[in-house]
């Protein structure tokens, strides 16, 4: 923070000039020593820089979800309390999707679990890698063990 002070032609406390985080041009006289721009433009443009992005699910995500609550409600679908991975009953479980088209096709696993599986076995990861391999005439390959990713899709199945 730099204070720049200027003689005032009034009685009194010198007036105060400060450099704008934003862009850099000095600025005042300031009304209060907590101003920290020149303008509402400085202050907005600092300001959207790194927000949080907001992601949304996407429709069929949604509708899977839903059915999966709608079914626990009504009783016919029981949230079991033990996680299927690592079998900690002290979380809440949640129901994970392998495949939204098939909502009732969950496994129940407590939140550390889900995102771990997630991040292995992304959803969307099965489009993306059709879309490169038509892109580029080649055939997508697991580094960790060289397997062909077609192999490795029949062999889950």
């Amino acid at each position: 923070m730099t204070l720049l002070k200027k003689e005032s032609t009034k009685k009194g406390r010198p007036q105060t000039f400060k450099l704008c985080e934003s862009c850099g041009v000095e600025f005042g006289p300031i009304p209060r020593l907590s101003t920290k721009y020149c303008s509402r433009e400085c202050k907005h443009d600092k300001q959207r820089t790194g927000r949080l992005i907001i992601r949304k699910t996407i429709p069929i995500a949604r509708r899977a979800q839903r059915r999966v609550a709608y079914m626990i409600e009504k009783g016919e679908l029981v949230r079991p309390k033990t996680c299927e991975e690592c079998g900690r009953d002290n979380k809440k479980i949640e129901a994970a999707h392998k495949d939204y088209s098939k909502p009732l096709d969950v496994r129940w696993l407590c939140k550390s679990c889900h995102v771990k599986w997630d991040r292995l076995e992304p959803k969307n990861a099965t489009y993306i890698i059709k879309r490169w391999q038509d892109f580029t005439d080649k055939e997508a390959v697991l580094e960790s063990t060289g397997e062909k990713y077609n192999q490795l899709l029949e062999s889950r199945s």
